[in-house]
């Protein structure tokens, strides 16, 4: 898994490409840590080729975490595996991964 990250217009900017499982989600929690005084993390998800339910369960602590500082999450480009998996959580909660998580 590759995992680049930036500051765009005063949110948290990643982009994952590979896989999001067991083995990577500790990286990819790390990197979805808010960074001090940012609410807003867009994700951009087009590359991640494999996505299992370890993978939902940090995209929703992470969407938890900025609906708890007053911001947001949002998913852009969400690949076929990515949309797969977060629309099978509907037992972790309600719209865990579908909008307004992901975003067109």
């Amino acid at each position: 898994m590759t995992i680049i990250s930036a500051s765009v217009d005063g949110a948290h900017v990643i982009a994952v490409r590979g896989e999001i499982d067991h083995h990577t989600g500790g990286a990819l929690s790390d990197a979805l840590s808010l960074p001090e005084g940012t609410v807003a993390l867009r994700m951009v998800v087009s590359g991640v080729t494999f996505m299992d339910h370890s993978g939902s369960n940090i995209l929703i602590a992470a969407r938890n975490a900025a609906d708890g500082a007053g911001g947001w999450l949002r998913l852009a480009g969400p690949s076929e595996s990515v949309l797969a998996r977060c629309g099978s959580s509907a037992s972790m909660g309600s719209s865990a991964c579908i909008p307004p998580f992901v975003t067109p």
